[in-house]
């Protein structure tokens, strides 16, 4: 009988991998960015003079990563 298998050739097990990868990429480039407007000094000193464009980029880094 031809049975099911999931296994590393499952072309649903590959799916779920590449997910699990993109995913994965999302977090860390949402972690990596907020730290980057958060330590950055240009940054720092653009959010003096307009705050409203860095705390947007961090609020919408924010929601993509949830």
């Amino acid at each position: 009988m031809n049975e099911a298998v999931f296994d590393a050739e499952s072309s649903l097990y590959v799916l779920i991998r590449f997910v699990q990868y993109v995913g994965l990429l999302l977090l860390i480039g949402v972690v990596t960015a907020d730290r980057l407007l958060r330590q950055t000094p240009a940054l720092r000193a653009f959010a003096a003079a307009s705050g409203v464009f860095v705390d947007e980029a961090r609020r919408r880094a924010r929601h993509l990563g949830v």
